[in-house]
């Protein structure tokens, strides 16, 4: 799990405290680590995916799982053309999306960057 802080930016392009994913377009499709066949993340029109060999997390589902029932979930989206940030809250555990888009076929993992010291790089498939 993985937490950061919040920004309050209310523009149109963000929406807070709801339950939908809505990656842009820009970032939709499989995205593969540079140089692994095996981790990467899918990215549908209202979902993300983690990936690993054969086996898909995805977080619709995820939160899916919580819909009736006492868990509060939410979903905090900041998008632009070239950035797209996701913070998914299941009961106070916050899982944290970020990507820069590089070009039209790579993105950044900007969390895995920073954890890791060196640009983390996905590629599109």
């Amino acid at each position: 799990t993985v937490a950061c802080s919040s920004n309050d930016d209310n523009s149109s392009n963000n929406s807070n405290n709801n339950t939908s994913i809505t990656p842009p377009a820009w970032i939709q499709g499989t995205w593969l680590m540079e140089g692994s066949q095996n981790f990467g993340y899918k990215f549908y029109s209202n979902d993300i995916c983690q990936t690993q060999l054969t086996s898909d997390v995805c977080m619709k589902e995820t939160i899916n799982l919580y819909q009736g029932t006492q868990v509060v979930t939410s979903v905090s989206q900041q998008i632009s053309d070239t950035e797209y940030k996701c913070i998914i809250t299941i009961s106070g555990q916050k899982v944290n999306y970020h990507f820069q888009k590089i070009s039209a076929t790579t993105i950044k993992d900007v969390n895995m960057s920073n954890s890791s010291g060196r640009d983390v790089l996905f590629i599109k498939q």
